[in-house]
């Protein structure tokens, strides 16, 4: 624990370090009914339920950001995590309560995506990915898309905005106003 409050509170961000305790972390699963909680272990954890079994995997994208805005450094997360062969990519929020980060909620991002990158902007996560037409997962169908999460939105819905291979966008916020532009 004084690992990661070394990484907290002294701003050493080394993505070793941060890996580590991304890695290591307790998640809530999407699946309660066969398990509610996970601890990874180097980044990855297998339950069993029955005939049933549940993956999550820390895929070692992260940002850091005040998402619930109190002041203090929080996490967003990628993570694959599904029962058998329904899984997904899930944004994984980890708040800071003041002593540690604690996985507070999450936001599907898709089954059949590529996550490009993950950037914070104002407490926002914006996620670059490509995206399927429909269920047609054919090589050189999928769609630019730049998706924007707000962790403070009760439903953690998103905002999408569609993108050329190579365009800039300017992404609305709503409730403060403003704007940025995101190359």
């Amino acid at each position: 624990m004084a690992f990661f409050g070394a990484i907290l509170f002294y701003g050493y961000h080394s993505k070793a370090a941060a890996h580590k305790v991304f890695g290591n972390m307790t998640y809530y699963t999407s699946s309660p009914y066969i398990v509610e909680k996970m601890t990874l272990h180097n980044g990855m954890a297998t339950a069993y339920n029955g005939l049933l079994y549940y993956t999550y995997i820390y895929e070692r994208q992260y940002v850091y950001g005040d998402f619930n805005k109190d002041g203090l450094k929080d996490a967003a997360v990628l993570v694959y995590d599904g029962e058998e062969n329904a899984g997904g990519y899930d944004l994984a929020f980890l708040i800071n309560d003041g002593s540690h980060l604690v996985h507070r909620g999450s936001c599907y991002l898709g089954r059949r995506v590529i996550i490009k990158s993950l950037r914070e902007r104002n407490g926002y996560v914006i996620v670059r990915k490509l995206v399927s037409e429909g269920d047609d997962w054919v090589v050189g169908r999928d769609r630019p898309v730049m998706d924007v999460y707000n962790y403070l939105d009760p439903k953690l819905e998103i905002q999408r905005y569609p993108l050329s291979q190579n365009s800039e966008a300017t992404i609305p916020l709503h409730g403060n106003k403003t704007a940025f532009m995101l190359a």
